[in-house]
């Protein structure tokens, strides 16, 4: 199976606690598969939107949150 490597961050943060609570504000706006990811090298937790298999979807995604988000970003593996 193809791993997703593309991930819209909803934010980032050094509580996990803090990371938890915007999960399940996305849960609440319908992002179902929000997910906090593995802890950044620098020790930070981001919280995700969606993950994507594909850049370019990844990228589509991304152009629509930005329109209620301007803050999200694209990590990529």
């Amino acid at each position: 199976t193809l791993v997703p490597q593309h991930f819209v961050i909803a934010g980032s943060f050094k509580s996990k606690a803090n990371a938890n609570k915007l999960v399940q504000k996305l849960n609440k706006w319908n992002y179902s598969n929000a997910q906090i990811l593995e802890q950044s090298s620098n020790g930070y937790f981001r919280v995700c939107y969606t993950q994507h298999v594909e850049h370019q979807s990844a990228l589509t995604s991304l152009k629509k949150i930005k329109k209620s988000n301007s803050s999200a970003w694209l990590l990529s593996n």
